[in-house]
């Protein structure tokens, strides 16, 4: 079972500002146009054009805002429009005004850029170790939940996956000591080492036994100092109809029967 990763369509939608907020300086502009006609004293509400580019700047690209800063110019530089006792050093003003919102709009849409890509790279590691769970694995309803304690984190060293194999269908939940990029580097490690160990040890202490190997490999390497985990393994066997349990330092496993919970002592 491979994760489902999204798109980078998908993963990107989050980061565009919604079509009415982008229409927002477009709307403010025609609204100052509207009044720079109907106006009695044209010359302060020209001005007031001198926003629309510091908005704009926050919602839409620098194209944009060029294109706006183009049908101001030109209609502060037509006669029927243009307000009284507007001279060279006024439309100099405009046109820095407008340069700076061109400016910083550039500058946004690339930092913007950057941390999609940064974001794209962190959710495709985290699907990575916290795949989406098939419906059914074996006869076996499947289901699976994850929200970070850190609010707004997407990326962790939390783990979990299950797999059917010649001995049954086999779960692991587990958390990396540590956040970011190292911790999901090792949680992904253990979750391979996982892949592999049920296809061929017939016990959950050697699959845990394997885990553990990696975990000691990757603090000897020097990859993580004084690195660990908590692991929880389980196993369903169809051919005795019980589930088996291990905990490696895990939290206990809570039991939901009929509308209470339980928590299942492992010792």
């Amino acid at each position: 079972m491979s994760p489902r990763v999204p798109s980078e369509t998908t993963l990107q939608r989050g980061a565009i500002a919604p079509r009415w907020l982008r229409a927002l300086p477009v709307a403010v502009l025609l609204l100052t146009v509207l009044f720079q006609v109907s106006s009695p004293d044209p010359a302060v509400v020209g001005f007031t054009t001198a926003v629309v580019p510091l908005v704009a700047a926050f919602v839409v690209g620098p194209i944009w805002i060029t294109g706006m800063a183009v049908v101001v110019i030109g209609f502060l530089l037509t006669p029927f429009f243009r307000p009284a006792g507007l001279d060279a050093r006024d439309l100099f003003a405009f046109g820095v005004v407008w340069s700076i919102g061109i400016a910083f709009a550039w500058v946004r849409t690339r930092f913007q850029a950057r941390l999609v890509t940064v974001e794209n790279v962190a959710q495709a590691a985290q699907y990575a170790v916290l795949p989406s769970l098939p419906d059914h694995v074996d006869g076996l309803s499947c289901a699976g939940l994850y929200r970070s304690a850190q609010r707004g984190a997407r990326i962790g060293g939390d783990l979990f996956d299950i797999r059917a194999s010649p001995f049954g269908v086999r779960m692991v939940l587990g958390d990396v000591q540590g956040h970011g990029l190292p911790a999901v580097s090792t949680a992904a490690a253990v979750l391979a080492s996982f892949h592999e160990a049920i296809l061929d040890e017939p016990d959950l202490e050697r699959i845990a036994a394997r885990l553990e190997r990696r975990i000691v490999l990757d603090t000897d390497e020097g990859r993580t100092p004084e690195l660990f985990a908590s692991v929880l393994l389980v196993e369903f066997r169809d051919d005795v109809g019980e589930m088996r349990l291990l905990s490696c330092g895990h939290p206990p496993p809570l039991l939901l029967r009929a509308d209470r919970v339980e928590e299942v002592d492992l010792k």
